[in-house]
């Protein structure tokens, strides 16, 4: 896609900060300043009183030969400057490129406009495949409920972090009342006592936490194995967490007459017989704070997910696959609705940038026509120029002589026009072949801003369809459908 793209996107503005500076101004003479420069007033009125040139001369004098020279070499200036500016001019309609601009956006828009159809067909296959994985999510769910007799949504699982921030502060909390109970007793004191107290409650905590997601859960299945199971592990756990807490209880309460391991060989007769002769307080309380948090954890256990097992998974497998799919197409059809918002606009500046080229065109045929009619009225005004330090040199001749002007003071200057070859610009670019070319090029660009505008709508109709089928076998026959009549080539 970016290929065509990137280059139209460079058609666009690749002429512009080209054109020129404004047009060209030839500078007038400064005749009275020439004059003085020049003496000629001097020279007049030397050579008059000499009675130079001869009455009877036909021909200019040597001041008058120095003041057309100088003329034609203003002239001579003001050609060179003419024929830089005309190449210029030149230079400038050369630069349009019209020939090849048209060729490239003719085969740039094409590209481009093949480039984001293929974009709509690989966002269907896209869809497709995960249309079909919804599908297939959907169906297992359905035969799952209907094989388990399901007819309730699952649970909504709990945010796992919340689950384990309640089960790090049962952990915690459970820790350190065990700790202090265990202190005062334990021969290795406190630190003794943090140890085995984080041994106690993590087997309180796991253990009622793991028969609450397995045990009990299991419980609920329908099938006669699975619930049997369950509730074998759940009586288990029970039997199992009083009976290690209420050991656990007799050896606080025997370490407080002798050491752990007097303490452990003391306690097994009275677990047996389930006694709860205890010498104060804080050995039953310990029985009690661990089989309470234990329990604390065999709740959220059996809350960590839907009560009958597997199903939670299922349905959770489903959602996410809906919600992977529902994000899919959003973002592609976003993403396409932006491609093709970038596309359009980088046609409409190829669009723009035809026709500033055309405008510029047309200002240098302009220019050159302007140039061209400058000069001539600058060589007028050269002329004129020669005819006034002609008439300042003769006047001064005439006023000094004292016998009649020679001939030719009698006659006009004329200044021979110079020969400046203008660009021949239909040898460039004829007007005609310039407006056909660009014509053709809006005509293109209008007809892909309308193709991409119909590819856009296509393509959301084929996801639009995909979205709205339930059925697989129906979702492959709409699919393959679209592919024989379009030449869409789908995912198998």
């Amino acid at each position: 896609m970016g290929n065509a793209l990137a280059r139209l996107r460079e058609i666009a503005q690749e002429n512009r900060g080209q054109r020129q500076p404004s047009l060209f101004d030839f500078s007038p003479l400064d005749v009275d300043k020439i004059s003085a420069d020049m003496e000629l007033e001097y020279h007049g009125t030397e050579r008059g009183k000499a009675g130079e040139p001869l009455t009877s001369s036909n021909s200019l004098d040597s001041v008058e030969r120095e003041i057309v020279d100088k003329i034609q070499s203003f002239q001579q200036q003001a050609v060179e400057q003419l024929t830089e500016q005309l190449s210029i001019c030149s230079e400038r309609l050369r630069r349009l490129q019209f020939d090849s601009m048209v060729i490239d956006v003719k085969s740039e828009t094409t590209a481009t406009v093949a480039d984001f159809e293929q974009e709509g067909r690989n966002g269907l296959n896209t869809l497709f495949q995960l249309r079909r994985q919804l599908i297939d999510a959907t169906d297992a769910l359905e035969r799952f409920k209907k094989a388990h007799n399901i007819h309730r949504p699952a649970h909504e699982k709990p945010n796992a972090l919340y689950t384990w921030l309640i089960l790090s502060t049962v952990f915690l909390v459970e820790t350190l009342a065990n700790a202090g109970l265990i202190g005062a007793a334990h021969e290795s004191g406190y630190v003794g006592a943090y140890t085995l107290a984080i041994s106690l409650s993590f087997i309180n905590v796991i253990s009622g936490f793991s028969a609450g997601y397995f045990g009990l859960r299991s419980a609920y299945h329908n099938e006669t194995s699975h619930k049997l199971w369950g509730f074998a592990v759940v009586g288990g756990y029970l039997a199992g967490i009083f009976v290690f807490n209420l050991y656990i209880a007799h050896v606080r309460d025997a370490m407080q007459s002798g050491g752990l391991q007097e303490a452990l060989n003391q306690v097994w007769s009275k677990v047996w017989t389930f006694s709860f002769d205890f010498h104060d307080y804080q050995a039953p309380l310990m029985l009690l704070i661990g089989i309470a948090f234990s329990l604390v954890a065999f709740y959220k256990g059996f809350k960590n997910d839907d009560p009958y097992p597997d199903y939670g998974r299922q349905s959770r497998l489903r959602d996410d696959t809906e919600a992977i799919y529902a994000d899919t197409a959003a973002e592609l059809g976003d993403h396409l609705t932006a491609l093709r918002d970038e596309i359009k606009k980088i046609l409409q500046n190829v669009a723009a940038e035809l026709g500033f080229r055309r405008t510029e065109y047309f200002d240098i045929m302009s220019t050159i026509e302007k140039l061209i009619s400058r000069f001539r009225a600058h060589e007028r005004h050269l002329e004129s120029s020669a005819q006034r330090l002609l008439n300042v040199y003769r006047e001064a001749n005439k006023k000094a002589r004292t016998k009649g002007q020679p001939k030719h003071f009698k006659r006009e200057f004329k200044l021979d026009g110079s020969h400046v070859e203008s660009p021949n610009v239909d040898d460039i670019y004829p007007k005609d072949t310039v407006e056909s070319l660009i014509n053709e090029a809006k005509d293109l660009i209008n007809k892909s801003i309308e193709d991409i505008d119909g590819a856009h709508q296509a393509a959301f109709k084929r996801f639009d369809l995909i979205s709205q089928i339930l059925d697989k076998s129906r979702l492959e026959e709409v699919v393959i459908a679209q592919a024989e009549e379009e030449g869409i080539n789908v995912g198998s």
